[in-house]
């Protein structure tokens, strides 16, 4: 993440988990929901993917992780 940050100041960067339009908005709303709610809540998020897939847990549940955490 340093190489990236080290580019970053000398180019624009765009670093995001997903670039869709939807996904961001769901971010958006997801924080909204969260701010809410109580924390008598439990939250499971599950990840389905082919088994090949490289990046698993993908870069979009891991960001809904960090925005419900």
């Amino acid at each position: 993440m340093d190489f990236i940050r080290n580019y970053a100041l000398n180019i624009p960067v765009v670093l995001a988990s997903n670039k869709s339009i939807s996904v961001n908005i769901l971010f958006k709303v997801l924080g909204e929901a969260v701010e809410a709610l109580s924390n008598d809540f439990d939250v499971e998020i599950i990840d389905s993917h082919h088994k090949m897939k490289k990046d698993s847990p993908s870069g979009t549940s891991n960001r809904i992780r960090e925005i419900i955490a």
